[in-house]
């Protein structure tokens, strides 16, 4: 099996070019990038790899170390800039202080995207000026990152189970996300049933990757531009 580096430059690079179109294209477009979908997808191949380093764990143990890792990484990042900003808020005598309260208690435990469904807010027209809108991006992540070693693990670790499990995951989540955008479109951008086959395609690709990476790295360059011109028209 194919085992990547600890750091890639090709992914890398996805991720600052992904960086670079979703700063643009939000602040000074007030456009929808794609480029957050493509984060989706490195999360996807990421987590895959770290948890089939410890295949030979039992549930538990793999389960506690790969959170231990996920924490390590984002937990005390997210929380310090959850409390810088509720100190920000605050100093700055923000517009509905005590409700942006409310978002950085959901941002905190990872439900924002669920919290603002639930408060049918419009990604890019919301009358309210909420700094933890953007919470809602992680909360998806650590949601797939809930069911992704328990998904791996049942599966066996088999490659050939994981694929057919994630094509399916693909179909069901890319026909639904497709729905809902048809019919509700706040829906469909922040739950996680319909972005999670973004992630299952990371899932797809760390097995595959390493094969005839160059081709593939030509490919998920391509793929990403024609996807972010798409959501940029689309928007």
């Amino acid at each position: 099996m194919y085992r990547a580096n600890t750091y890639r430059n090709d992914i890398q690079g996805l991720r600052a070019i992904s960086a670079f179109l979703i700063v643009i294209c939000h602040v000074w477009m007030n456009k929808i990038s794609g480029g957050v979908d493509i984060f989706f997808v490195i999360s996807g191949f990421f987590m895959t790899q770290v948890i089939m380093k410890n295949t030979e764990k039992s549930l538990f143990e793999s389960y506690i170390n790969f959170w231990a890792k996920v924490l390590r990484k984002t937990f005390i990042p997210v929380v310090s800039v959850i409390f810088l900003t509720l100190f920000f808020i605050f100093l700055l005598n923000f517009p509905s202080k005590f409700l942006l309260i409310k978002h950085a208690e959901k941002s905190a435990i990872f439900i924002e995207n669920l919290y603002l469904i639930k408060s049918n807010l419009n990604y890019l027209n919301s009358d309210l000026l909420n700094p933890f809108q953007q919470f809602w991006a992680i909360s998806i992540q650590y949601q797939f990152y809930i069911l992704l070693p328990i998904l791996l693990y049942v599966l066996g670790y088999s490659k050939r189970k994981i694929l057919i499990a994630s094509f399916i995951f693909i179909s069901f989540s890319f026909v639904y996300s497709l729905f809902k955008t048809y019919t509700d479109q706040n829906y469909a951008y922040f739950h996680p049933l319909t972005r999670f086959w973004e992630f299952f395609i990371g899932v797809v690709a760390y097995f595959f990757i390493g094969y005839k990476r160059k081709i593939i790295s030509l490919i998920s360059v391509f793929l990403f531009f024609v996807l972010a011109v798409f959501c940029f028209i689309c928007s």
